[in-house]
């Protein structure tokens, strides 16, 4: 048997191992594989279900795990009610709401746990996804890696390296589900292969692919996209180690290819319209120039600080910086065992394609220049990523996250490598060797170990939300709720209330929103054109650290701003920094006395009268001056008094109310 598989591996690009499952996809390996990745996965995230309440217990209640507690409960929402599930008003309220093809809304794991989100509400199915997303790859990436070892043990290493990565696991502790769901990769290589061994008719396989493609694209079309880019590396190295292959091979690639895209293209037609030419769609990079920079060479060698031990190994030799290095981590025994493996395997094409392939995607990931540290000078102010980062699609791509193209080939190096071990240890009958075997897998093993960012931190998404979950129990209907900080980013907490919109079940509607929208007046990105206008005016008062000095321009802009969205209430959340600043702008730009509540909340109702005071901007700088007692309501009646307004609420006495 050892040399009828050693005989075949260095005969084809895509050989059946002897002895792989063919049609048992539900066998003892399969299921004892994935019950290792979930019990994993549930430790990962142990935290939200063994230390809190996996329905009220988030990694953070804000951030990007908002945006995606937000996706997750609003197509069943739409669903539900009849609502176009790809374009909501829930968000940026009355000024054309949102467009969620152009965002990363997951609608495939919205729809796989949408039961969950129904029966315990958006919490309880975020959590549940974080533990079932490494299962979900792991399927596709056991089946393949079966492919290429007889033995389940080091298939199921090979799966664990895959979808437990560094990578993997610092997207996943935000929720990135679009990055992390990353079963496309494997199910390619998958039909690739069948396509060129002939298991399946070409119909088959492009029918299967168009399922592929469909599922892909509701759930994170950048990784789509990369995977197409991967095809294309693919099929160029094929050609250069066997362009004989794609001769005997091109009728049925164009077929199953016809039946993908033909049934794509029905599905995916209107969503496609929507993304690039619906309301509020945006065009260019979303993010602008940053973006065009990977990661140095250093990270993939050198875990990043706050990614579990790993930059402990690093920063014992002192040979590279680890700060701030991106998420590019393989580790020494990684590279060290790709680059022994493929010398020992030349022979073998697999090796060779899968190693060019690794090769080529780490280039692309390294950006538009070479660094060898994210702080030193380019080592080359060129990289391949340069001749196509301006094209379209390409201009949407973070090349820093190709890192996940660079994983799967490399473990399937690894693997390679191991089987022959195994069979070299089978045929001689040599036991001793047998060390050998489990020092080569540790090397790997070990370090994406000592790297990973686990477990998963924990804490209760009622911090703060009392009063929004009172209000979104009695909210009136059209409710619109304008908060600062304004929410129109992922840093900090400034996005909670997003989750809690969520877990009220979207009984209120909310001005700005923590997504992708189109700038004024153009389809140019908001994160990459300051918005002007009311949209600028109200992003200008503050962040969730800091708050600014505005002009009598922007506070007349904040008020035309409450007037054209038919805001019905308006609420001032502390942050820290300073708060005082904060109140007296907003009061100077509303004109209203606001309610006051107990956490030192400000909350402004009854809008209709709604005008920015005519104050000079040092009497509006001294009611915030700090004092040893100035609390809320002496800066509010400071700004009031100043301008000659009575004591009248916005909405009830001004006493603090709970």
């Amino acid at each position: 048997m050892g040399t009828m598989v050693e005989g075949s591996m260095t005969n084809s690009i895509v050989p059946d191992v002897a002895g792989a499952p063919r049609r048992r996809y539900l066998n003892v390996g399969l299921l004892t594989c994935l019950s290792v990745v979930g019990i994993i996965s549930l430790l990962i995230d142990g935290p939200a279900f063994f230390r809190g309440h996996p329905a009220h217990s988030l990694i953070i209640p804000g951030g990007d795990v908002a945006e995606q507690v937000w996706f997750l409960a609003w197509l069943p929402h739409a669903l539900l009610h009849g609502l176009n599930p790809f374009l909501s008003q829930q968000l940026f309220a009355g000024s054309g709401g949102v467009n969620l093809m152009v965002n990363t809304s997951v609608f495939a794991p919205a729809l796989f746990l949408a039961p969950i989100t129904l029966l315990g509400g958006p919490t309880l199915a975020f959590n549940v996804g974080v533990v079932l997303t490494p299962v979900v790859a792991a399927w596709p990436t056991y089946v393949l890696a079966r492919r290429f070892t007889q033995s389940i043990t080091l298939a199921t290493f090979a799966v664990l390296l895959f979808v437990f990565s560094p990578y993997v696991l610092s997207n996943l502790a935000f929720g990135h589900f679009h990055q992390t769901v990353s079963f496309f990769p494997p199910v390619v290589a998958l039909l690739g292969m069948d396509l060129v061994t002939k298991k399946r008719s070409a119909r088959r396989i492009g029918v299967l692919g168009a399922l592929a493609v469909i599922a892909q694209y509701f759930t994170g079309s950048e990784l789509l996209a990369m995977t197409a880019v991967e095809v294309g590396i693919g099929l160029l190295v094929v050609a250069v180690l066997r362009p004989r292959l794609l001769i005997e091979v091109w009728r049925r690639a164009a077929i199953a290819l016809l039946w993908t895209a033909g049934i794509s293209a029905v599905v995916l037609a209107y969503p496609l319209w929507m993304e690039f030419f619906g309301p509020r769609h945006t065009t260019g990079s979303p993010w602008g120039g940053p973006f065009t920079f990977g990661g140095p060479l250093s990270g993939f060698v050198s875990s990043p600080i706050g990614l579990g031990h790993g930059d402990r190994i690093t920063a014992l030799t002192h040979v590279l910086d680890s700060r701030g290095v991106p998420l590019s981590f393989l580790g020494w025994g990684m590279v060290l065992s790709i680059i022994v493996f493929t010398i020992w395997l030349r022979k073998d094409r697999r090796v060779l394609a899968l190693s060019s392939a690794a090769v080529i995607s780490a280039l692309l990931s390294l950006g538009i220049s070479i660094r060898l540290t994210t702080n030193s000078n380019d080592l080359s102010s060129w990289a391949p990523w340069r001749l196509i980062y301006h094209l379209p699609i390409f201009e949407q791509l973070i090349p820093s996250r190709f890192i996940q193209m660079v994983t799967l080939p490399a473990v399937l190096v690894c693997l390679l490598g191991w089987e022959r071990l195994r069979l070299v240890i089978a045929s001689t009958e040599r036991k001793s060797l047998l060390a050998v075997l489990v020092g080569a897998v540790a090397v790997v093993l070990v370090p994406q170990v000592l790297a990973a960012p686990v477990p998963f931190p924990s804490s209760p998404t009622q911090i703060g939300s009392a009063w929004f979950a009172r209000y979104g129990a009695n909210a009136p209907p059209n409710s619109r709720v304008l908060i600062f900080p304004y929410i129109d980013s992922g840093f900090g907490p400034g996005s909670a209330p997003m989750t809690w919109q969520a877990t009220s079940n979207f009984s209120y509607a909310i001005v700005g929103g923590y997504v992708l929208v189109p700038t004024t007046g153009s389809t140019a990105s908001a994160w990459r054109v300051n918005p002007t206008g009311s949209e600028g005016a109200l992003q200008s008062l503050m962040t969730s650290f800091a708050v600014k000095k505005l002009t009598p321009a922007q506070r007349a802009g904040i008020a035309q701003a409450v007037i054209d969205r038919k805001v019905t209430t308006v609420v001032l959340m502390p942050i820290i920094g300073n708060n005082n600043l904060a109140e007296a702008e907003l009061t100077a730009a509303l004109g209203l006395r606001p309610r006051i509540t107990s956490n030192g909340w400000l909350i402004w109702r009854r809008l209709q009268q709604v005008h920015p005071l005519s104050l000079p901007n040092k009497v509006i700088e001294d009611c915030a001056i700090p004092g040893p007692s100035k609390f809320p309501r002496d800066v509010v009646s400071c700004v009031l008094k100043a301008a000659g307004v009575q004591a009248k609420s916005s909405g009830s006495p001004t006493k603090p109310v709970h």
